[in-house]
């Protein structure tokens, strides 16, 4: 099997050899600008949350008794580019995935991907 030189004559090579002379420059300037990128890229996307099925069952049944009973729930809500907040209700009404609650100020209506916890 043919092995690869680990050092070669300088009259050898075709033109003189500086090592990583060459590209330091460009390989640090290339890396942070990389890492520069990911932070930036880190902060402006927000990070996604899943919740388990044993969570969307719970919320699901929490939604049917309150839609069923009038029972009142509360749902933290979270939007891109608004900050977190909160709506007490009762489901009125379920069509796809949009729930509308009825509060004490009217009707909202709230898409399930936009729901972070019901009590």
């Amino acid at each position: 099997m043919w092995k690869k030189p680990r050092y070669i004559r300088p009259e050898e090579q075709i033109y003189p050899d500086r090592c990583m002379l060459k590209w330091q420059g460009m390989l640090l300037s290339d890396h942070n600008e990389r890492i520069r990128f990911d932070l930036i890229q880190e902060k402006t996307i927000p990070e996604e949350k899943y919740h388990t099925e044993a969570e969307l069952d719970d919320w699901d049944a929490l939604i049917m008794q309150s839609r069923q009973s009038r029972r009142e729930i509360t749902i933290h809500v979270t939007r891109p580019n608004e900050p977190p907040f909160q709506i007490t209700g009762t489901v009125q009404a379920i069509r796809g995935s949009r729930l509308h609650i009825l509060t004490g100020e009217g009707e909202c209506i709230i898409m399930r991907h936009e729901v972070e916890e019901i009590r």
